[in-house]
């Protein structure tokens, strides 16, 4: 097991890779949106007012929905099937486990998982990168992963 703090990632361009993946995933969800607006539409003048069917809280649930679906896949896939976001590519860092290599489908769903509830309390589970001596933050240290710089 290699132990060479270097190669850990720190807070900064975790964030700044988050920051990347943020806009990458707003621009996803703002297409697939785009589209569910058109059909939406489309059915609507076909089929008496689909959206009065749906009402302002089933778009809001739609549109939240489709959000929180297009960021969960994202963050999972990319972990899972290439170790990193595109935002982590860009920026040479990826998620390995504690053997450093390239984490699993689960760990990736469990690691996500528990990085929005990081998020949830203030982002303190994700800040904590700061004060750890391996740079992991909570959701890293309950899923047994690293953050690290790539070749």
């Amino acid at each position: 097991m290699i132990n060479n703090k270097r190669l850990h990632a720190g807070f900064f361009i975790r964030l700044i890779a988050f920051y990347i993946d943020i806009f990458i995933c707003g621009l996803i969800v703002f297409i697939m949106l785009f589209i569910i607006g058109l059909t939406i539409r489309v059915l609507g003048n076909k089929f008496m007012g689909f959206e009065t069917i749906l009402g302002e809280a089933g778009l809001s649930i739609l549109v939240q929905g489709t959000g929180f679906f297009i960021m969960s896949l994202y963050y999972i896939l990319f972990h899972w099937k290439y170790g990193a976001t595109p935002g982590k590519k860009i920026l040479k860092i990826k998620v390995v486990n504690r053997n450093y290599k390239r984490i699993n489908f689960k760990t990736s769903v469990i690691r996500f998982l528990l990085f929005l509830i990081s998020l949830i309390v203030l982002g303190l589970g994700c800040v904590w990168v700061i004060f750890n001596k391996e740079k992991q933050s909570f959701h890293d240290i309950i899923a047994k992963t690293y953050v690290i710089y790539s070749k």
